[in-house]
């Protein structure tokens, strides 16, 4: 299916096909991939099956995106996908909407080379987030549509005041009050995201 030059693959249509041109590495125009967790096949992969594929997605040079949305992860599932994923050289957006990213997300995006993350619709109230394990790339992140409350402005503080931060963008559209009031009510978080 061709959309405005981007090739996309879901995974529920033709997976076996989308594997092998993951597996030989010679589509050019294969730069995004889309999984729907209304898709049977995707309701029944196993964390075996995930890890599985971050590694083959790591191994294609050619990936831009990557898109899992409609359920189709929880946290331990998210877990066993990323330890492969985060070794993609060429991927830049992770866009996980609709999910459970669960409280490890932040810790597996460490070292990754991911610049765009978005977490639009996942249910979130807060985000765990270690000082110790910033995201290195990630300059957008989408928050829209959760319930980001007290925990989740703290944790959003800690990745916005961590040296070498490199978050400059981000969406908080349609979320809770409390951390529109906290974020413009802290300058110093203001001032670091150059706002």
């Amino acid at each position: 299916m061709m959309m405005d030059d981007v090739m996309i693959y879901h995974l529920g249509y033709d997976y076996p096909r989308m594997r092998r041109t993951l597996r030989q590495n010679t589509d050019p125009e294969l730069n995004e991939l889309q999984f729907r967790g209304s898709h049977r096949y995707v309701q029944n992969m196993t964390k075996e099956d995930w890890e599985q594929l971050g590694g083959e997605v790591a191994n294609n040079d050619h990936l831009e995106e990557f898109n899992v949305h409609d359920g189709a992860l929880n946290n331990q599932k998210m877990t066993s996908l990323f330890r492969g994923l985060t070794r993609s050289s060429s991927i830049d957006a992770i866009n996980l909407y609709e999910n459970d990213p669960g409280q490890t997300l932040f810790r597996a995006l460490c070292n990754s080379p991911f610049e765009s993350l978005d977490l639009r619709s996942c249910g979130l109230s807060s985000l765990e987030i270690d000082s110790d394990y910033i995201p290195a790339n990630l300059a957008y992140l989408d928050l829209s549509k959760n319930n980001i409350g007290p925990d989740g402005c703290r944790g959003l503080a800690t990745l916005l005041q961590k040296e070498n931060s490199t978050l400059d963008t981000g969406s908080l559209d349609r979320n809770n009050k409390i951390l529109a009031n906290a974020l413009r009510s802290n300058t110093g978080v203001i001032a670091e995201t150059g706002e």
